[in-house]
């Protein structure tokens, strides 16, 4: 069937593979995003900075980038499923494992680099390539943020789904280069000056300059490749 030629019809077989990603996501996404909660309690638990426990936070998303263009090709050439099992599988047991070890920094960051490592192959990088194959792809940004989602949705129409995830993966790493430094610009500041303020308001400029850019981006097809495609 044709992704766009039924996906409006409530009995469209590809809304229970949007229902199963957006869990997926979901379940992923909380690695990346408890991480604050823990931040001040570990301070005060073993006595480390908060730029120091950044630095697990780091590792944990400059593994997931390194990762990220390898799990891509995997999946474009072996397909999502196994991927996502496996990947899932090893990140769960490695967060699982986090309480039992003992006060050691470099264990703390030798598991979150395992976690992210992991957690690459069950993340926007595969079920991008899977929303993709069903629908014509907002979809996927109800899964997680729209910030990292509307990337998929562009480089299906700018490039198709041959190598889709491939090219997410490749993005994925840029993603996660500037999400390791990050967490640790902002631990350092907050460690030198009480606040975070300054690197905030940084990165604030940042985000707008990045949406001028991306509403600069020329028009795309809405099937790369397609004999007939309308521009968006």
């Amino acid at each position: 069937m044709d992704a766009g030629s039924g996906e409006r019809s409530r009995h469209y077989e590809g809304w229970p593979v949007v229902a199963a990603c957006a869990i997926a996501v979901f379940f992923v996404s909380i690695f990346f995003l408890t991480f604050p909660v823990f931040l001040k309690p570990l301070t005060n638990e073993f006595s480390w900075s908060r730029e120091a426990i950044s630095a697990a936070y780091a590792a944990m998303t400059l593994a997931s980038a390194l990762s990220a263009p390898a799990i891509g090709f995997l999946v474009d050439r072996w397909g999502p499923r196994r991927i996502c099992a496996g990947c899932l599988t090893l990140a769960g047991c490695a967060f699982a494992s986090l309480g039992m070890l003992p006060n050691r920094l470099w264990l703390w960051y030798a598991t979150f680099a395992l976690i992210g490592a992991a957690s690459a192959g069950t993340s926007s990088v595969v079920y991008s390539r899977v929303i993709c194959s069903w629908f014509d792809v907002m979809l996927i940004g109800f899964g997680t943020g729209g910030e990292i989602d509307v990337v998929p949705y562009l480089l299906s129409r700018y490039f198709g789904l041959p190598a889709l995830s491939t090219l997410f993966g490749i993005a994925w790493l840029a993603f996660g280069l500037a999400g390791a430094v990050g967490p640790i610009a902002l631990g350092r500041a907050h460690d030198a000056t009480g606040s975070c303020e300054v690197v905030l308001v940084s990165m604030a400029v940042g985000t707008l300059a990045i949406a001028a850019l991306l509403l600069s981006l020329p028009s795309c097809h809405r099937r790369a490749g397609a004999e007939s495609a309308d521009p968006v």
